[in-house]
């Protein structure tokens, strides 16, 4: 048990200090705000910590540094119900890179109040505190907020969505290892998806309460559950995980819907797909190995065909309970961010034919999506009707799983496993292939 913990700490390590190597030095000092409190439109207040950058003396000696101190610094906003304390490290990675984040805890989890019910309130709290970000003074130099996260908190991105009022919904989306519907996750092919329950409901009550979070629990995330898998009746896997018997919130929240059909209310109500065509940019991110995966290849596929904004897709060698993810979503995360965000604050500005901080904001809090109208936009995030030509595919001579490549001229980037491993990058997906029917031999 404690080699293998052993190795697991080590791994993430690893995982962390090689990441600067791997993003390039960072340009600012974190300094962390606590005790911020964000109101929601019920009177319900929620918590959360704000990390404000600062430029290092240094900073001019990048083109990222260069750029932070003439557009500013945009936001990023983090929402967890796995306790803000557990993943700012994360969210100091992104502020060393010219960022605020904002990191806060979903209703009736950490330091918010309320009573904590799994999405029931994550649409509208997430857009009121989108709008609370808006009217931040700080928020002023470089106006855009984007949201980044995997997983549960992944799907609160989708959650925030606003078609009645885009400004209250995330100018750019990284949503990683995650989908805008959840049935098919917990129910697939008609099963049940108990190993992915049992984890869900390991971390949740690992990290309920106010109290302080051991930072090895999140590890026991890959090994704990396998154990209660071994108890029978597996019904009753909430109580050994909780303690004690009776109801959990999570047993209430998935067994007693799971004969429900997808159109019930239970399941409509978390099914995010009708808001999927007024996304803003997003770039999906997965894992051939992740139970996420079908989901996220029909969530990129239905932006890309309805939405009027830029979209992409990136898949690597990964499983969800994996370090390695992590390293790529950063990756991932501040390219999309950068373009999206920083760099959009460039092309509003000289649309607008004014420098930094000389045009007023709109009264709607929301500024004009114009990165479509600009040259400086990667091509493979316009629609089909406005690109030229896609070749089949580009091979990308890089062959780390941890550092996708930017994508350029093609939109879709796979990581092909076998014998010639590595990145490659194609025109949309599903891949433009034939089928090949394969039959058993004499040998088998």
């Amino acid at each position: 048990f404690f080699r293998l913990l052993l190795s697991l700490v080590m791994g993430l390590g690893a995982e962390i200090l090689s990441l600067g190597s791997q993003l390039g030095p960072s340009i600012c000092t974190v300094t962390r705000h606590n005790g911020v409190r964000i109101p929601t439109r019920d009177g319900t207040v929620l918590g959360a910590l704000w990390l404000e950058p600062t430029l290092k003396p240094t900073y001019g000696e990048s083109a990222l540094g260069r750029d932070a101190a003439e557009l500013g610094f945009p936001t990023i906003l983090i929402r967890t119900p796995y306790r803000k304390e557990i993943v700012v490290s994360l969210g100091e990675v992104l502020c060393e890179y010219g960022y605020h984040v904002i990191i806060q805890d979903v209703r009736g989890r950490g330091d918010s109040d309320g009573v904590f019910e799994p999405l029931m309130y994550d649409d509208s709290d997430g857009q009121d505190t989108i709008g609370w970000i808006r009217g931040q003074a700080w928020f002023q130099q470089c106006p855009y907020v984007g949201a980044w996260g995997m997983s549960y908190m992944g799907i609160l991105q989708h959650a925030m969505i606003c078609p009645e009022n885009p400004s209250l919904q995330p100018d750019a989306m990284v949503p990683m290892q995650c989908s805008s519907q959840q049935r098919t996750v917990y129910l697939p092919d008609n099963g049940i998806a108990l190993e992915l329950y049992a984890r869900w409901s390991y971390v949740a009550h690992q990290t309920r309460g106010k109290e302080h979070v051991n930072p090895f629990v999140m590890l026991g995330l890959l090994f704990a559950p396998v154990g209660y898998l071994t108890r029978l009746p597996l019904g009753k896997i909430h109580e050994v995980i909780a303690g004690r018997p009776g109801p959990t919130i999570f047993s209430e929240y998935l067994l007693k819907h799971m004969h429900e059909s997808a159109d019930s209310p239970f399941w409509s109500r978390f099914d995010y797909r009708r808001k999927l065509p007024f996304a803003p940019p997003c770039h999906f991110f997965g894992g051939w190995f992740d139970f996420f995966l079908r989901e996220i290849l029909d969530d990129y596929q239905a932006v890309r065909a309805t939405s009027r904004h830029p979209t992409c897709l990136t898949i690597g060698p990964w499983a969800h309970f994996q370090f390695g993810p992590l390293a790529a979503g950063f990756h991932v995360g501040l390219r999309w961010f950068e373009q999206y965000l920083r760099q959009r604050r460039r092309r509003d500005l000289q649309a607008w034919g004014c420098d930094r901080g000389t045009h007023p904001r709109p009264s709607s809090g929301h500024l004009p999506f114009s990165s479509q109208l600009s040259g400086s936009v990667p091509s493979c995030c316009l629609k089909d009707g406005q690109q030229r030509a896609f070749p089949n595919s580009k091979l990308v001579d890089r062959a780390n799983p941890n550092i996708p490549p930017e994508p350029g001229v093609l939109p879709v980037s796979l990581y092909v496993m076998g014998h010639r491993a590595g990145w490659r990058q194609y025109p949309s997906w599903p891949l433009p292939c034939s089928s090949v029917p394969l039959y058993l031999g004499r040998g088998g």
